[in-house]
Protein backbone atom coordinates (compact mmCIF):
# COMPACT_ATOMS: atom_id res chain seq x y z
CA UNK A 1 0.00 0.00 0.00
CA UNK A 2 1.48 3.06 -1.14
CA UNK A 3 1.49 6.25 1.46
CA UNK A 4 1.86 8.93 -1.51
CA UNK A 5 -1.33 10.32 -3.20
CA UNK A 6 -2.47 9.74 -6.21
CA UNK A 7 -0.73 11.23 -9.43
CA UNK A 8 -2.18 14.23 -9.59
CA UNK A 9 -4.06 14.72 -6.50
CA UNK A 10 -2.20 16.44 -4.36
CA UNK A 11 -3.82 18.88 -2.03
CA UNK A 12 -3.01 22.57 -3.37
CA UNK A 13 -0.13 24.35 -1.56
CA UNK A 14 -1.63 28.06 -2.81
CA UNK A 15 -4.80 27.63 -1.15
CA UNK A 16 -5.44 29.69 1.64
CA UNK A 17 -5.83 27.24 4.24
CA UNK A 18 -7.19 27.37 7.96
CA UNK A 19 -5.96 29.31 10.63
CA UNK A 20 -3.98 26.88 13.18
CA UNK A 21 -5.18 26.33 16.38
CA UNK A 22 -4.51 28.73 19.45
CA UNK A 23 -2.70 27.68 22.52
CA UNK A 24 -6.06 27.18 24.92
CA UNK A 25 -7.59 25.23 21.75
CA UNK A 26 -4.87 23.11 21.13
CA UNK A 27 -4.32 21.89 24.75
CA UNK A 28 -8.35 20.65 23.91
CA UNK A 29 -7.30 19.24 21.36
CA UNK A 30 -4.43 16.67 22.77
CA UNK A 31 -7.09 16.44 26.03
CA UNK A 32 -8.19 12.89 24.38
CA UNK A 33 -5.03 11.59 24.05
CA UNK A 34 -5.14 11.52 27.95
CA UNK A 35 -8.16 8.96 28.01
CA UNK A 36 -6.40 6.65 25.49
CA UNK A 37 -3.15 6.61 27.97
CA UNK A 38 -5.83 5.60 30.55
CA UNK A 39 -6.98 2.69 28.28
CA UNK A 40 -10.47 5.23 28.57
CA UNK A 41 -10.43 5.21 24.76
CA UNK A 42 -13.48 3.39 24.61
CA UNK A 43 -15.23 6.53 26.16
CA UNK A 44 -14.84 8.29 22.13
CA UNK A 45 -16.15 5.20 20.75
CA UNK A 46 -15.17 4.75 17.31
CA UNK A 47 -16.10 8.19 15.73
CA UNK A 48 -12.20 9.19 16.71
CA UNK A 49 -8.99 7.67 16.82
CA UNK A 50 -5.35 7.78 18.27
CA UNK A 51 -2.07 8.04 15.88
CA UNK A 52 0.97 7.47 17.08
CA UNK A 53 3.67 9.10 15.33
CA UNK A 54 7.26 10.11 15.23
CA UNK A 55 8.33 14.07 14.87
CA UNK A 56 9.54 14.59 11.89
CA UNK A 57 12.01 17.12 13.45
CA UNK A 58 12.53 15.89 16.73
CA UNK A 59 12.12 12.42 16.21
CA UNK A 60 10.59 12.00 19.42
CA UNK A 61 6.81 9.97 19.69
CA UNK A 62 3.74 12.02 19.02
CA UNK A 63 0.38 11.02 19.80
CA UNK A 64 -3.19 12.60 18.28
CA UNK A 65 -6.57 11.94 18.08
CA UNK A 66 -8.55 12.87 15.46
CA UNK A 67 -12.48 12.08 14.00
CA UNK A 68 -12.82 9.21 12.03
CA UNK A 69 -14.31 10.49 8.92
CA UNK A 70 -15.50 7.74 7.64
CA UNK A 71 -14.70 3.71 9.23
CA UNK A 72 -15.31 0.69 6.89
CA UNK A 73 -15.56 -2.21 8.07
CA UNK A 74 -15.54 -4.55 5.79
CA UNK A 75 -11.96 -3.82 4.34
CA UNK A 76 -11.43 -2.76 7.93
CA UNK A 77 -10.07 0.96 7.09
CA UNK A 78 -10.33 4.02 8.75
CA UNK A 79 -10.66 7.32 7.07
CA UNK A 80 -9.36 10.38 8.48
CA UNK A 81 -9.20 14.18 7.28
CA UNK A 82 -6.60 17.26 8.12
CA UNK A 83 -8.93 19.96 9.28
CA UNK A 84 -6.54 21.97 9.84
CA UNK A 85 -5.08 21.41 6.58
CA UNK A 86 -1.94 20.22 5.15
CA UNK A 87 0.31 22.18 7.39
CA UNK A 88 -0.93 20.33 10.69
CA UNK A 89 1.97 18.77 12.45
CA UNK A 90 0.40 15.21 12.71
CA UNK A 91 -0.33 15.39 9.00
CA UNK A 92 3.41 16.75 8.05
CA UNK A 93 4.89 13.46 10.48
CA UNK A 94 2.87 11.22 8.64
CA UNK A 95 4.32 12.60 5.29
CA UNK A 96 7.94 11.81 6.83
CA UNK A 97 7.32 8.67 8.62
CA UNK A 98 4.26 6.36 8.68
CA UNK A 99 2.44 6.00 11.69
CA UNK A 100 3.08 3.75 13.98
CA UNK A 101 0.25 2.35 15.95
CA UNK A 102 -3.82 3.27 15.66
CA UNK A 103 -6.05 3.39 18.89
CA UNK A 104 -9.64 3.36 18.15
CA UNK A 105 -11.96 2.38 20.82
CA UNK A 106 -10.18 -0.35 22.81
CA UNK A 107 -8.57 -1.74 19.31
CA UNK A 108 -5.20 -0.67 18.16
CA UNK A 109 -2.92 -2.06 15.07
CA UNK A 110 0.29 -1.19 13.21
CA UNK A 111 -1.48 0.51 10.52
CA UNK A 112 -0.71 0.69 6.35
CA UNK A 113 -1.50 3.93 5.66
CA UNK A 114 -2.10 6.14 2.08
CA UNK A 115 -3.37 9.85 1.66
CA UNK A 116 -5.80 10.16 -0.68
CA UNK A 117 -6.21 12.34 -3.50
CA UNK A 118 -8.62 15.45 -3.60
CA UNK A 119 -11.28 13.24 -5.37
CA UNK A 120 -11.72 10.62 -3.27
CA UNK A 121 -11.02 13.38 -0.05
CA UNK A 122 -14.37 15.07 -2.02
CA UNK A 123 -16.06 12.13 -2.33
CA UNK A 124 -15.36 11.20 1.75
CA UNK A 125 -16.30 15.03 2.74
CA UNK A 126 -19.69 14.61 0.79
CA UNK A 127 -20.49 11.18 2.71
CA UNK A 128 -19.22 12.57 5.58
CA UNK A 129 -21.56 15.64 4.91
CA UNK A 130 -24.47 12.91 4.02
CA UNK A 131 -23.74 11.73 7.54
CA UNK A 132 -22.89 14.62 9.66
CA UNK A 133 -24.79 17.21 8.13
CA UNK A 134 -24.22 20.01 11.53
CA UNK A 135 -20.39 19.04 11.73
CA UNK A 136 -19.91 19.48 7.76
CA UNK A 137 -21.32 22.72 7.74
CA UNK A 138 -19.28 24.26 11.21
CA UNK A 139 -16.12 22.42 9.34
CA UNK A 140 -16.74 24.15 6.02
CA UNK A 141 -17.37 27.70 7.47
CA UNK A 142 -14.07 27.37 9.77
CA UNK A 143 -12.05 26.82 6.70
CA UNK A 144 -13.79 28.40 3.68
CA UNK A 145 -15.69 30.96 5.67
CA UNK A 146 -19.01 32.12 4.10
CA UNK A 147 -18.05 30.98 0.90
CA UNK A 148 -18.83 27.49 1.89
CA UNK A 149 -22.55 26.75 0.79
CA UNK A 150 -22.16 22.77 0.68
CA UNK A 151 -22.33 22.64 -3.16
CA UNK A 152 -20.47 20.35 -5.35
CA UNK A 153 -17.66 23.48 -5.99
CA UNK A 154 -17.25 24.06 -2.13
CA UNK A 155 -16.87 20.24 -1.47
CA UNK A 156 -14.06 20.40 -4.14
CA UNK A 157 -12.63 23.41 -2.79
CA UNK A 158 -12.86 22.03 0.93
CA UNK A 159 -10.91 18.02 -0.31
CA UNK A 160 -8.44 20.79 -1.88
CA UNK A 161 -7.08 22.22 1.51
CA UNK A 162 -8.00 19.54 3.62
CA UNK A 163 -5.96 15.99 2.73
CA UNK A 164 -7.02 12.74 4.11
CA UNK A 165 -5.43 9.50 5.06
CA UNK A 166 -6.79 5.89 5.39
CA UNK A 167 -5.41 3.52 8.10
CA UNK A 168 -5.83 -0.55 7.40
CA UNK A 169 -4.25 -3.15 10.05
CA UNK A 170 -1.05 -4.04 8.33
CA UNK A 171 -1.34 -7.28 6.37
CA UNK A 172 1.73 -8.83 8.70
CA UNK A 173 1.19 -6.93 12.07
CA UNK A 174 -0.19 -8.65 15.19
CA UNK A 175 -3.60 -6.84 15.93
CA UNK A 176 -5.02 -7.41 19.15
CA UNK A 177 -7.50 -6.00 22.26
CA UNK A 178 -6.66 -4.45 25.66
Amino acid sequence: MTDQPESGQTPQPNAPQPPRPGALQARLFRAPVKLYQAHLGFVLGGRFLMITHVGRKSGLTRRTVVEVARHDPDVPEWYVVSGFGPRSDWFRNLQANPALRIDVGTHHFVPEQRFLGVAQTEELLRDYQRRHPRAAKELGKRLLGADFDASPESLHSLAERMPAVAFRPAPDAVSDEE
